[in-house]
């Protein structure tokens, strides 16, 4: 059986723990359900209004599914998406 991971968008190592819960998100897909990717493939970025950040594949897999729309804002650790590895 096939193990899963889902991809959060994670606070990156710059930005300190207590400013992380302050920060708006917006999600920039760069693949979609059903896709292959790779480990260390873009699979999203982060926006904040200062930033733009890729955030990579843990895993090579296939992406399950996707939780947000293209361009919808988010939380801190909010899950993005699912992949099967």
């Amino acid at each position: 059986m096939a193990q899963t991971t889902v991809v959060t968008a994670a606070r990156p190592g710059w930005v300190e723990d207590g400013q992380w819960d302050e920060f708006q998100l917006f999600v920039h897909l760069s693949v979609g359900a059903g896709d292959r990717v790779w480990k260390n493939q873009p699979l999203f970025d982060l926006e904040t209004v200062k930033v733009r950040f890729e955030v990579p594949s843990p895993v090579e897999g296939k992406v399950l599914g996707v939780y947000v729309d293209d361009g919808a804002r988010v939380g801190p650790n909010a899950p993005i998406m699912k992949i099967a590895f």
